[in-house]
């Protein structure tokens, strides 16, 4: 039984940190600046601020830890438990906007 709870839990907490992670990356998209137009320079502007944002960083390290916790969850338990609940990511990502 407490088998079955860790692999709920962290497909839960892995499901949390890919909402966290997409929250960031939402948010980091909002505040970088427009990109002017389509020439090397101008795309080569964009991507480096936006890969040196930091909130974009975070989103990063939420996503570690979001692929982490599902590989742990996929070791404790089955695939036909863990990738329902990691699903609910996109709901967790709703209610943190």
């Amino acid at each position: 039984m407490t088998g079955n709870l860790l692999v709920v839990v962290v497909s839960l907490a892995a499901a949390f940190a890919f909402a966290i992670s997409a929250v960031l990356k939402h948010s980091t998209a909002t505040r970088v600046p427009q990109l002017a137009g389509f020439t090397v320079r101008h795309l080569w502007r964009f991507g480096i601020s936006t890969v040196l944002h930091p909130l974009w960083l975070l989103s990063l390290i939420a996503d570690l830890a979001g692929v982490v916790l599902q590989i742990v969850a996929l070791h404790v338990g089955a695939i036909s438990v863990v990738q329902p609940l990691l699903s609910l990511g996109l709901l967790f990502a709703l209610l943190l906007r």
